[in-house]
């Protein structure tokens, strides 16, 4: 009886997800890369900041950073900044493909840095 019980929390607890397991910018789905270039970045009190103009990959194909446009003013004067990936959030607001089918999340709609304008406008600029 013993035995049956061992193994039965050794199988839930091998079924179980890790509460502890990170995410890497709250992001759990998938995603295409190339939707994440365009979305527009905001502080944690909805201000917009920028967008995310690119993304930077280290030599193993891992992207790394962020480069976000910020300042720009009708298409001028904006400066570009490299920022962490980890530091940047994704909230989990689905954004669908539109279809009949079931909703799913397949690119964010938004990124959130724990921020402000003037700071990443102090930033050194991103130069490729």
């Amino acid at each position: 009886m013993t035995r049956h019980i061992f193994a039965a929390l050794m199988a839930l607890t091998l079924a179980t997800p890790a509460a502890t397991q990170p995410q890497v910018s709250g992001q759990t789905n998938p995603w295409s890369v190339a939707k994440v270039i365009g979305v527009t970045a905001y502080t944690p009190q909805n201000e917009e900041i920028g967008k995310i103009v690119d993304l930077i990959m280290d030599p193993h194909a891992i992207v790394t950073s962020a480069i976000v446009s910020v300042g720009a003013y009708l298409g001028t004067g904006d400066r570009l900044v490299a920022i962490p990936l980890e530091v940047i959030r994704f909230p989990s607001i689905p954004t669908t493909t539109g279809s009949l089918s079931p909703e799913r999340k397949w690119a964010p709609d938004r990124a959130i840095l724990n921020t402000t304008k003037d700071i990443l406008l102090g930033m050194p600029p991103f130069n490729y």
